[in-house]
This record gives structure tokens, sequence and C-alpha cells, in this order.
């Protein structure tokens, strides 16, 4: 018997609703629970001689995921949590082996992201908590290769890609631990990088000219993201939770690298760069309501020796009123936070409500690590107008069924 489309539609926008309401759900706890903390910053400790990247970052703000390293150089996973503080690979329920955390749920208790465990060949895509540890996404016989890129709040929907036998790469989105069938997608060769809260995913497929970015639903189908014919996209896109807004990277005629950002009604803008250095920015995170974005932007070089120099970057924070500012300067000029010694070198993660900002640089004893920043505002009316707008979305997705005929 066929499926009516009205039914079909319905199961859809099912998916929507309850995901836009976990995401107002979340939004409101997150809001009331943050809203009186002062401006801060602080460096992730670890043991001595350690160093670390954080890959991943919980919406909320209290989880932090990525890899540590010591002395000798090898690589393990670390969870840190803002009641327990750091947690080590050896420290996390069945966590054994190597893995590459990319993305949780809203408070942390999923996260999703790829390995190379020695059983595996290549990295495979896979989704676990601190107390059950990992499991695949996919059927390694049948799927060479896959990675986890982004995760939906209620964890219920992740998004990537999988490499299959014959060397094609596609996207991929799982639901509940099972692969989607997305036959409009036929034939597209990418992956996807993020998902929003009102169920529209991003990405970006190749051409022949070419990675070109997307947006995709599986009420509209294959979104295109224009931009000028002048630049090539080069990296990202990401997604607002509100679905409004995205952000990457792309590369002009010149070569060089610039941070650009999209929406349906403004298109797409560059964002400039951070004076000093070479002409390079890129954008790794944006705020629920697009309204914020972070990143990095050359600004320097060192000089290794032999002819040789190497670019350093700056943390970036950008917003419409004051385009993009140097994050450090922010925090020291606008908030009085002391930074003496620190060098933020990458904004990696903004919170929905832009209050809590993740990246990486380097701490006054010269080593790598990863820092969190937190600041005051934007005002509570920011992740409020975020809510409003999700329950706008949520009224206007919500389906009507036809007339009987």
């Amino acid at each position: 018997m066929e499926q009516c489309t009205y039914c079909r539609g319905s199961a859809d926008m099912l998916m929507v609703m309850k995901s836009l309401l976990a995401c107002i759900t979340a939004m409101a706890a997150g809001t009331a629970a943050s809203a009186a903390n002062p401006a801060s910053f602080r460096w992730l400790e670890l043991p001595p001689q350690y160093e670390s990247y954080a890959s991943a970052l919980s919406p909320d703000g209290s989880v932090i995921m990525g890899e540590m390293w010591g002395p000798a150089g090898v690589p393990e996973i670390f969870r840190w949590t803002a009641k327990e503080g750091l947690i080590r690979q050896a420290d996390i329920p069945a966590w054994g082996g190597y893995a590459w955390p990319t993305a949780m749920s809203f408070d942390g208790s999923v996260v999703v992201g790829y390995d190379t465990y020695p059983a595996l060949s290549d990295g495979h895509a896979f989704q676990g908590t601190s107390t059950t540890g990992r499991t695949y996404l996919d059927d390694p016989p049948q799927v060479a290769q896959s990675e986890a890129w982004g995760m939906s709040w209620d964890g219920a929907s992740i998004v990537g890609y999988e490499m299959l036998a014959d060397g094609s790469q596609q996207p991929a989105l799982w639901r509940n631990g099972n692969t989607v069938a997305l036959g409009s997608m036929d034939g597209i060769r990418g992956a996807f990088t993020g998902i929003s809260c009102t169920g529209t995913l991003v990405g970006f497929s190749y051409s022949s000219s070419g990675a070109v970015p997307f947006r995709y639903s599986e009420q509209e189908g294959l979104m295109p993201v224009d931009l000028p014919a002048s630049v090539h996209f080069d990296s990202g896109p990401r997604i607002s939770a509100d679905g409004s807004t995205i952000v990457g990277c792309w590369r002009t005629a010149t070569g060089a690298n610039e941070a650009f950002i999209w929406n349906q009604h403004t298109g797409a803008t560059g964002l400039g760069d951070l004076p000093g250095g070479a002409d390079w920015s890129a954008a790794s995170g944006v705020s629920a309501d697009g309204r914020i974005v972070v990143g990095a932007s050359m600004t320097g070089t060192i000089d290794l020796g032999d002819g040789f120099t190497m670019g350093i970057t700056t943390a970036f924070i950008w917003d419409p009123a004051h385009g993009m500012r140097s994050l450090p300067s922010v925090l020291v000029e606008q908030y009085g936070l002391n930074l003496q010694g620190w060098e933020l070198r990458e904004a990696t993660a903004i919170s929905p409500d832009g209050r809590i900002i993740r990246g990486y640089g380097i701490n006054p004893e010269g080593r790598q690590g990863t820092w969190i920043a937190q600041i005051p505002e934007p005002a509570t009316l920011l992740p409020m107008a975020m809510i409003f707008t999700l329950l706008h979305r949520l009224r206007r997705s919500t389906p009507v069924k036809p007339p009987s005929q």
C-alpha cells in the first residue's frame, strides 16, 4: 500500500518538532543557569609536562573532550567537566583505544566522532557515553571508512560521511543508531558537517571546480549555498542552531583565505582578518542565532631559522556591530581579565548563548593547551530571543492536515 504524502510528511515534521522542543528546553535551562556568571578565563589543568587539544564542546559548555599527550608523545583521550575536572581515558569506562571526539549532545552525555581502533582499518564513526563506551554507526565490511562530524542537541541525529568499498564518499545521516536512506542525495559525493535544531543539515559536495557548500533537509531536499563567483569554498561549513546562518572559510582569487558568514537574507559576506601577518582567517563556531562568530586569524610569524617562518594566529570574535576583533584584546580591555603570558591562538567553539568560548593556545610555560573563556554578555536577551525564534519555527513547522476529499 502506498504511504500517503501527508503521513510521511507528518513523520518528518514530528522529528523536527521533537528536536526543536529539546532545543527550547535546553536553551531555557542554560539561560537560567548561566545568567549571573561573571567574566572568567581558565586553563584546562593537565598533569605536568602534558599538552592538549580539545575537539568537542557540549553546547551547554559543561563538558569538553579531546586529546592530550605527554613527553613521550603518546595521545590519549580526556574528558573534562565543570563538576569533576579532568578525567583521563583510563578512567572513562569502556573507552579503550584511540578516538577523536567531534561533537556532543547538549549536556555532553552522548559524544560522537571517529576512531582508528586496532581491530578496524581506517577510521569509523562512533557514538558513545562516559559509562557505556563506544558503538559503531556503520558496518565496517560494507563501509571502508566513516566519520561523524555533527550531532543534534538531543543526541538522536548524527551526521558525517561514509566511504564505500568503491572509494566513493557520500554524506551520511544516522538516526537513533541507524543509517537513514537519503534517496534525494543519490550521486552526491561529499559530507555533512553539522545539523541545526530545525532539522537543516549543512555540508559540502565535490564538483569539477572543487568543494561546494550546501544545505539539506528531508522536507526541502538539497539547497545550494551561493558564494561569490570570485571565491572558492575552502573549509567548514558550520550552521547555527536556529538554522539561519552558515559560517566557513573561502579562498579568494589572490590565494588568501577568509572567514565568511552566510544567511538567506544577506547572502555571503567575508569577515576580513585581524591586522598583521598574512591575509588569512577561518571561522570555527557560531552562536545559536548566528550573531557571533569565532575563529582564528593570522597576526604574525615566527622565525624558524634557515629562511623558514611559521604563521602565528590569534583567536577572533566577530559580531555585526563591531566586526572582527582580537578575542584576547576584548577579554582584557572590555572584561578586565588578566591574560599576561597567555597566547590565545584559536577560538574553536562557542556556546549557543554566546557566553562560553573554547579554544587552544600557549600558556606562560610555553605549552599548548585548552582554554575556556566565559563572558557575561550578550545579556539574557540573546538566549531568550533564541528561544522565541525556535518557538516561532516550531509553530511554522507544524503540519496542517489537508481537508478530506
